[in-house]
């Protein structure tokens, strides 16, 4: 016989609460209510004659509410904390009744499928408790809790057993509908150990001790899939030597997480290699592993060390905002994109005020440095039919106008988001963006702390900088001394950008029926260059002949619009202080209800 181990990350409390004694009399009927996890009914069943009501006191364990109950007649429901009284009215036969209840508690139970749970038995399933309060979708068990499997990596969990449902990476986020789900551990069989040629090693790049471990220098006779083994005859597998795998024909390769590192060139020109899947607890892999390597056009990253991102950066809050495009999904969606200046300069209330009736309102916002063509790939999934994208880019911004794909080290910014989903990224087609590689491997390096999957990020002063839109939730009075970041009303550069690359990501939001609006982000006209004062009405008139050349997206507003004074900034040129953010929301609503109302 199986069994279920319980691991309770936040402990649960069962109350009762006392009902009177059933009626005597043969004219009375019955009325219960069927038991369910989270709510406690000490005595249950009432009996009632016919046409009365029946009331029931119910304790809450907590977190949990009722939010309604599958009776047809009409019922009169009041939560609190800790009880709840539920009133079924009129009742007229027999009848048992099934409450409907959310909570801010999830529970996955974990089925090892052909493996085993650290200290546990074979055929054990773990399940375990999470807390959605802050984050809205919980993260899936990874690092040392996970199952193992003589002669098999874990690949990810699914929501089936045989691999046909959803797949999950290990660590990443998952929905779970409902107050419970099932996840199924996945395997895959090592590639056997005679297809490689070894040599002993005991250095290894980013590790300051020498350990003996296996080097992989050639191979033969391999499938289709490749699956690099952890050991080899008892001794761990930890590197990949230059040229080990070259012009080979496989499309797959996972590596194991006993893994330390790839070498340049380790897979050179394997034409038909497709998808990678690694750990992230490897030391160096690069760009170069994979050179010439033209069809690899997935990256699948689990998760072994604990995240890093509360304690580095505010973009950490990354994975939560595309946890609200995915809640959203089957909903008309108002999504604003663009750098930071769009998180800081939205009002969250004003907005939800003037569309939030109609659309549910996102801000993926993030930071105009980081890669835009990864967090817009990443969009376009979620997107759908009836949505409005309201891009609003910094016109200084290379990479906010996709004319640079590159991801390079001060990505480790977006990083810090991913790792709290590593799925999001498995979404991105790697065939149009270079340094992924080297770029995860530059933020792997840096994380010195170890957090968890239930923090939030805080600053020095224990603000959150995420409300529930995504928006930035403090209110910002003052202007500091000094304003950071760099600002510019450039001309050339729109004349010398190239716009190939997001005339693509547009055509492809308004093939899904997306309507893409443009609009400018705020510029502090006391930080541009004195030669630079009077360009805003050129550089209007330059963007919105090139947007119409686009035919898809339409520009809804002018850049004079969007000059603000030093006055009305926080602490860096694209933060506005809460007031100007008002201004420049009502600007935005002005333009987008004028615009939506042409069409």
């Amino acid at each position: 016989m199986r069994r279920m181990i319980l691991i309770f990350l936040f402990p649960f409390l069962f109350l009762v609460s006392c009902q009177k004694a059933p009626s005597e009399e043969n004219s009375l009927i019955t009325v219960s209510l069927v038991e369910s996890p989270g709510i406690t009914v000490k005595e249950n069943g009432i009996h009632v004659k016919p046409g009365e009501d029946a009331a029931f006191y119910l304790a809450l364990s907590p977190g949990f509410s009722i939010t309604g109950v599958d009776y047809e007649g009409e019922y009169r429901l009041e939560n609190g904390e800790e009880y709840a009284s539920l009133t079924l009215c009129a009742v007229s036969y027999p009848v048992r009744v099934k409450v409907e209840l959310s909570s801010e508690y999830k529970q996955i139970t974990y089925h090892a499928n052909g493996g085993v749970f650290p200290g546990t038995r074979e055929g054990d399933c773990l399940a375990v408790s999470y807390s959605t309060k802050v984050h809205k979708r919980p993260n899936t068990l990874a690092g040392v809790g996970v199952p193992e499997r003589p002669g098999y990596t874990l690949l990810c969990w699914n929501t089936k057993s045989d691999g046909s449902g959803v797949r999950v990476g290990i660590g990443s986020r998952v929905t779970v509908e409902g107050l419970a789900l099932d996840l199924y551990a996945q395997w895959e069989a090592w590639t056997p150990g005679e297809c490689f040629t070894t040599e002993i090693r005991t250095k290894w790049d980013g590790l300051a001790e020498p350990e003996a471990g296996l080097c992989i220098t050639s191979c033969q006779g391999l499938s289709e899939k490749l699956v690099i083994p952890a050991e080899i005859d008892g001794t761990p597998v930890r590197g990949i030597a230059r040229g080990a795998f070259q012009n080979q024909d496989f499309t797959e390769v996972v590596l194991p997480a006993s893994l330390y590192g790839v070498e340049e060139r380790a897979f050179f020109s394997c034409p038909a290699l497709r998808e990678v899947v690694l750990y992230d607890n490897i030391l160096t892999i690069h760009d170069g592993s994979f050179f010439d390597c033209k069809a690899l056009q997935t990256l699948r990253i689990n998760a072994l060390e604990a995240p890093y991102g509360t304690f580095f950066r505010r973009e950490s809050a990354y994975a939560d905002k595309v946890d609200l495009l995915i809640q959203a999904q089957g909903q008309k969606k108002m999504v604003f994109y663009s750098g930071c200046s769009a998180w800081y300069n939205l009002d969250s209330l004003l907005i939800k005020e003037a569309f939030g009736q109609e659309y549910a309102i996102v801000n993926m916002a993030m930071n105009g440095t980081i890669n835009s063509f990864v967090q817009m790939e990443i969009l376009e999934q979620f997107l759908e039919e009836g949505d409005v994208f309201i891009h609003t880019p910094e016109l200084t911004s290379s990479r906010q106008l996709l004319s640079d794909l590159t991801m390079d080290d001060g990505d480790d910014k977006l990083w810090c988001g991913l790792e709290y989903n590593y799925d999001l990224f498995s979404l991105v087609d790697l065939r149009s963006v270079s340094g992924v590689f080297d770029s995860l491997i530059l933020y792997l390096q840096k994380k010195d702390k170890e957090g968890s999957y239930t923090d939030y990020y805080t600053d020095s002063q224990g603000r959150v900088y995420m409300d529930d839109i995504g928006g930035i939730p403090f209110m910002r009075e003052e202007t500091m001394e000094y304003l950071s970041d760099e600002v510019y009303l450039d001309p050339e550069q729109l004349r010398w950008t190239d716009f190939s690359n997001l005339t693509d990501m547009y055509r492809r939001y308004t093939a899904r029926g997306v309507t893409v609006l443009l609009s400018y982000a705020a510029v502090n006209l006391d930080g541009v260059p004195d030669e630079q004062q009077g360009a805003a009405p050129e550089m209007d008139k330059l963007f919105h002949l090139i947007v119409r050349q686009m035919r898809g997206p339409v520009l809804i507003s002018s850049l004079e619009d969007f000059l603000y004074h030093r006055d009305d900034f926080y602490d860096t040129n694209y933060h506005l202080r809460s007031g100007a953010a008002a201004v420049n929301t009502q600007t935005w609503i002005h333009d987008i209800r004028e615009r939506m109302g042409q069409d």
